[in-house]
């Protein structure tokens, strides 16, 4: 299995649903919430693992990880870790189905 890297940059991703940077009640300031959906054989080849970089996140508050299969869903346990050369953090996720159809990732960061 290969590892395929999605690099997301807080001001210009596709990913991104929420900007709360100058946000008012209910949200909290200097929040972003991501949620997108990578297509096998569209976003990465089947099979290989998916390492989610989110640069200039200090802090993943919430995350979650949905392997969709054709019959079920089923949800990855993804490991946050520090990316190493840049400033942000990570979700490392081992694709656990050479079958599965597509990943959806939702995660709200703090900047």
């Amino acid at each position: 299995m290969a590892t395929v890297t999605k690099r997301l940059q807080v001001e210009q991703a596709n990913e991104m649903l929420v900007d709360c940077r100058n946000a008012i009640f209910p949200f909290t300031k200097d929040v972003f919430i991501f949620a997108h959906r990578y297509n096998v054989t569209t976003d990465y080849p089947a099979g290989d693992n998916l390492v989610i970089e989110i640069d200039g996140a200090q802090e993943i508050l919430y995350s979650n990880l949905k392997e969709v299969l054709a019959a079920t869903n089923t949800n990855l346990n993804a490991v946050e870790g520090d990316i190493s050369t840049r400033l942000g953090k990570n979700l490392t996720t081992a694709v656990t189905n050479a079958s599965s159809l597509a990943v959806e990732f939702f995660a709200i960061v703090r900047v």
